[in-house]
């Protein structure tokens, strides 16, 4: 497993509940352009909607290589390949007990295939992200 982007800033925001593994469908231009930048993740979040899942946000750069009328719209909406009671699974999470869904790592895997690390989370309160701070300084203070 190779990493290619990770959301650092959805590990402080959010307690992450359960995780999912999930494919991504890409365009050609798309592909290469990872090969030579990294993506970026930040704000970026899943939409369950009739049965189908989609990665909202995922900034991909564009390819400078491709012609005009192969390139791509960097934030367009890609659709998450997951089986159906994967997301019938997640859709009841997130409709019984108001979770987000939000990606995590996105990388490359033995067979060169580009997988997408997705999660079920709560967001967290101030207060609760003050805490955590707070207990991370003590940590830090005991050694």
């Amino acid at each position: 497993m190779k990493l290619i982007s990770s959301n650092k800033k959805a590990f402080h925001d959010y307690e992450i509940i359960k995780k999912y593994e999930a494919g991504i469908s890409f365009f050609g231009s798309e592909i290469k352009s990872i090969r030579n930048s990294s993506p970026t993740m930040t704000g970026s979040f899943v939409i369950l909607n009739k049965g189908e899942a989609f990665l909202i946000n995922l900034n991909i750069p564009d390819y400078k290589f491709s012609p005009k009328y192969l390139k791509h719209d960097p934030t367009r909406s890609r659709r998450l390949l997951l089986h159906k009671r994967e997301i019938r699974k997640i859709n009841q999470q997130v409709n019984e007990k108001r979770l987000v869904v939000i990606p995590l790592k996105l990388y490359w895997t033995s067979n060169s295939l580009i997988k997408v690390e997705i999660a079920t989370a709560r967001p967290l309160k101030k207060y609760d992200l003050r805490e955590k701070s707070k207990e991370k300084s003590i940590k830090r203070n005991q050694w």
